[in-house]
């Protein structure tokens, strides 16, 4: 490359080949060479079960639309973008919403029996490998990349090595660069309700939250999820509160105008990020287990099962470290002030949630449209 032009470094390739651990691997690389650097999976900016015309991929680059001026904003000279795409015309709805960026596109790939394994050790919907191995054939009789990289045979180290080596030069630090001043959005032409999930390391936020979100889909609820921490990846960053309220704020709004009542938002509620909601009734609840429930929760976590979390930082650790954050994450518990808790020892992920959604009562209703007597959703 040879402007300084922000760069969108943008993954590709079926389900199970590494793009998220590939793609995080590399923004970690970038932070600790000194490039302020932003990570985003494609996933997490659409998690909205109402498509808009177009299908998904309109919403994940309105997503990616959204969010890319913060990034920019706050001094990253490159967003690693992790996302699935099969056309160029598909390529071109992304490029289209993030003007100014220089975007190099790389499709990783595998081996189908690599890709099997890999996609079989997630432990998450095996159900759907035959799928992923079928939609791989395909991708490889396509030319939209700008290059492709074989990974069979590599660590995700590695392959997030060569993954830079093809890209070629990418911007440099910006030392002293300017950070996301707390933004002060616009306010909402409607009310938007917004359900707050919380709690200590391990507890199960984003999982349970998720939960909540597909039962309200389920029922028919137009809302919105958000997992506040996949979307604040930026490093080194001194203000990381910053681009999460400044993001938070953007893909309400991408979520509203696709039509969202609601907004599920899981992860620390810290000062401003309610100040996000300008009408906002915000319903939060926080979740709570024993100690040996989090260490349970915790070892599995760094056993890698569950449904994969990118920048997941439990995964790996040894069981002891596991048991120490654990304990720590139990000891850290605030005390009682006034946000309702949701005790999760013994439930399932189905359970806690509809135990959160009791708590929720009517949400999503606002003020305005609340009738006293109406239930709650089913």
């Amino acid at each position: 490359m040879s402007d300084s032009r922000p760069r969108l470094l943008w993954l590709c390739g079926p389900s199970g080949v590494g793009k998220s651990a590939t793609g995080f691997e590399i923004f970690s690389l970038l932070a600790r060479a000194g490039v302020r650097a932003a990570y985003l999976d494609s996933d997490q900016v659409s998690l909205f079960h109402l498509a808009p015309a177009g299908g998904p991929h309109v919403l994940r680059a309105r997503g990616l639309g959204a969010l890319w001026p913060n990034v920019v904003a706050a001094g990253a000279r490159c967003l690693v973008f992790s996302g699935y795409v099969n056309s160029p015309d598909e390529v071109r709805l992304y490029t289209d919403a993030v003007p100014g960026a220089d975007v190099t596109v790389v499709r990783l790939r595998a081996d189908p029996e690599v890709l099997r394994r890999r996609y079989l050790g997630r432990g998450w919907l095996p159900d759907l490998a035959e799928a992923a191995l079928a939609d791989a054939l395909a991708l490889d009789r396509t030319e939209f990349a700008d290059t492709c990289l074989d990974t069979s045979g590599l660590t995700v180290s590695e392959a997030a090595r060569r993954v830079l080596d093809r890209a070629g030069a990418l911007p440099g630090a910006r030392p002293g660069g300017p950070l996301m001043p707390t933004p002060t959005p616009a306010t909402p032409p409607e009310p938007a309700p917004v359900l707050w999930v919380g709690g200590p390391t391990g507890v199960g936020k984003s999982t349970v939250a998720y939960a909540v979100h597909r039962q309200y889909a389920r029922a028919g609820v137009p809302v919105a999820y958000v997992d506040l921490q996949q979307i604040s990846f930026l490093r080194p960053a001194a203000d990381g509160d910053a681009i999460a309220i400044a993001n938070l704020a953007a893909l309400w709004r991408v979520h509203r105008d696709a039509g969202a009542r609601g907004l599920i938002v899981s992860g620390d509620l810290v000062p401003g990020h309610a100040d996000v909601f300008a009408t906002t009734s915000l319903t939060g609840c926080r979740l709570h287990a024993s100690p040996d429930t989090l260490a349970e929760r915790l070892l599995l976590r760094g056993r890698g099962l569950g449904p994969p979390i990118p920048g997941d930082e439990l995964c790996g650790l040894p069981p002891a470290t596991l048991r120490r954050i654990a304990a720590r994450a139990a000891r850290e518990e605030p005390p009682r002030d006034g946000v309702p808790r949701v005790h999760t020892d013994g439930l399932s992920v189905e359970e806690t949630a509809r135990q959160v959604r009791l708590l929720a009562g009517d949400w999503p209703a606002t003020p305005r449209d609340r009738d006293p007597g109406s239930p709650g959703p089913d």
